[in-house]
């Protein structure tokens, strides 16, 4: 026998020797990798279900949840009370619930209920096969999920191939050198070392052209390790294309860290609310905020006793911050925005706050008036001066009721234009007579600049509330012998509607916050100017209701303008 055939004798023999224990340990080794791979994948399944329920706003139910996830995962998904009662499970139906066994006792229960997460792997009683299961704590007390112990038997398959091949793929390379020694030089197998580090980094390998059999072996075994290695980028990527969908739909930001705070994962939200592209890298978690009270709450994350939530304010907004820890995959946290649900409160307390303070003092008036007219002695014109007196306050509080009610009705969407075409001159010029009385008595100029013949095609009602309440704030604040100038056109394809009064204005400060329900500036004079204080409100609410605006420009000791703006609309466009 040749040197060569010796050589290659031995190595053979060797081959075998080495493969065939590779084969008896691999496979052991494979298994339990194979079941450390699906307790990790089932596990990072049941978490993401339980924050998800923990996020959800509305009371669950458990039987379409699990069905929910159970389509979208693939796996059966249970959900266990605290008391072991399945009470949701995406292979039964919730009728047939109750036929199911009491598993507060099963491995995997017991170790989530001492250890927050827990794994077994048994003939399942119900569906009578060979399962992976695993339960961590939360949700209605576990979230468990389950598969069959053969869903993961290709992991193990494809990690003995991988150490079979390895293995050859090694004793080819030490072949190969030692053959090259005393052969020849080893180009080709330098090649397939450069193919092999090429598959690790994701780059298309260059293979030799082999000139042996030998040769030929080797780049084979490369370009199977290339296939299987393939084949599991693909499967990983199937994962994160799993929790990708789970996630990029919530309205909520979402970020993923390790257990040192390093961000690995954020949804579409997080990205846009914290100002960093989709192919962006984040900083840690502890980088991105910077509010002290934010992190503590991370970095507390692991102690079970700390809070897992609070709210903040980030910017001009209030975010409600969530976190979950978990020691084997790390943390969640999620960021929430609350601003409209505070605005809501804080409108709410202002509302009460206002109309209180409102109908205190006719309230006050009433009773102070009437308990003097229960104890009598009074004469007849003191009698009728209080009665009035009566009367005014009573018809104060009921235009403030009225005028809540009409503001409620507007801002809800339940009034709705009806358009008319009117002659836009006369229905001003109506307006301002309802004034008259006043204008006259204080010697007001009232002026009306509408162009004669002038049509609309416009909501008469909506227009009246939006004038007259115009109209009698500038009869209110414009001083005896003032001025008041009324100017309506179309222009641009919008009706433009101006009030300007030669009143005392409005300081810049309070201009944004005119057309706040009650806001007043002066809070003593302008009740003794009476009104309700929702006119304004009233005239914003109207315009917006029918398509326009109201916008108001004002200096101080010079007067105030205020411009409504509505749609012109065509005739086939009435209600």
């Amino acid at each position: 026998m040749t040197l060569r055939g010796r050589f290659w004798s031995r190595v053979t023999i060797a081959a075998l020797v080495a493969v065939l224990g590779v084969t008896l340990a691999g496979s052991r080794l494979a298994d339990a990798l194979a079941f450390r791979v699906a307790t990790d994948e089932l596990k990072r399944e049941a978490l993401a279900i339980r924050g998800a329920m923990e996020m959800g706003a509305t009371p669950p139910d458990y039987g379409t949840i699990a069905h929910s996830f159970g389509n979208r995962t693939g796996f059966r998904v249970s959900l266990i009370s605290d008391d072991g009662t399945i009470i949701g499970d995406s292979e039964f139906s919730d009728s047939t619930l109750a036929l199911l066994e009491h598993v507060g006792g099963r491995p995997e229960i017991a170790d989530a209920r001492d250890r927050g997460s827990g794994f077994d792997r048994r003939v399942s009683s119900s569906t009578h096969r060979l399962e992976i299961l695993v339960a961590v704590k939360g949700g209605p007390g576990y979230v468990r999920i389950s598969a069959p112990a053969g869903a993961f038997q290709w992991i193990s398959r494809r990690v003995t191939l991988l150490l079979l091949s390895g293995a050859i793929l090694s004793l080819v390379l030490v072949s190969s050198f030692w053959f090259a020694a005393v052969f020849r030089t080893t180009r080709n197998y330098n090649r397939l070392t450069a193919s092999l580090e090429a598959i690790a980094a994701s780059r298309t390998p260059s293979y030799p052209q082999p000139a042996t059999t030998e040769e030929l072996n080797a780049v084979l075994v490369v370009k199977r390790i290339e296939e299987v290695v393939s084949k599991l980028r693909e499967t990983l990527g199937r994962e994160g294309a799993t929790a990708d969908a789970l996630i990029e739909p919530l309205d909520i930001a979402l970020l993923a860290a390790d257990a040192h705070g390093n961000v690995v994962k954020a949804n579409r939200v997080a990205r846009q609310l914290l100002g960093y592209g989709e192919e962006e890298r984040l900083p840690s978690l502890q980088q991105l905020f910077h509010d002290p009270k934010v992190r503590g709450l991370i970095d507390r994350a692991p102690d079970s006793g700390a809070p897992k939530s609070l709210t903040f304010e980030f910017g001009d907004r209030w975010m409600l911050a969530s976190v979950s820890y978990d020691a084997g995959t790390g943390l969640v946290f999620t960021l929430q925005d609350i601003t409209p649900v505070r605005r809501i409160e804080d409108a709410s307390r202002d509302l009460v706050a206002n109309v209180s303070h409102e109908l205190k003092t006719p309230l006050t008036n009433i009773l102070g008036y009437a308990e003097t007219l229960a104890d009598g002695g009074l004469d007849d014109d003191t009698r009728k001066k209080f009665l009035a007196i009566l009367r005014s306050n009573a018809a104060r509080m009921n235009n403030i009721v009225e005028d809540l009610l009409d503001l409620a009705r507007y801002e809800a969407g339940n009034w709705k234009p009806k358009l008319q075409r009117i002659d836009l001159e006369g229905h001003v010029t109506a307006i301002r007579d309802t004034y008259a009385d006043e204008i006259d008595r204080r010697r007001l100029n009232v002026v009306c600049n509408v162009p004669s013949g002038l049509s609309v095609e416009t909501d008469p009602e909506g227009l009246r509330i939006i004038l007259a309440n115009l109209l009698d704030n500038a009869v209110r604040y414009t001083p005896d012998e003032g001025r008041i100038e009324i100017t309506g056109l179309v222009e641009g394809g919008w009706i433009r509607l101006v009030v300007l009064d030669t009143g005392p204005g409005i300081p810049p400060d309070q201009l944004i916050r005119v057309f706040e329900r009650f806001y007043r500036g002066d809070w003593g004079r302008s009740r003794d100017k009476g009104g309700t204080g929702l006119g304004l409100a009233i005239v914003q609410s109207v315009a917006r209701a029918m398509g326009g605006s109201v916008s108001v420009d004002s200096r101080v000791s010079s007067g105030t303008r205020f411009e409504v703006r509505l749609p012109v609309h065509a005739a086939g466009e009435r209600a």
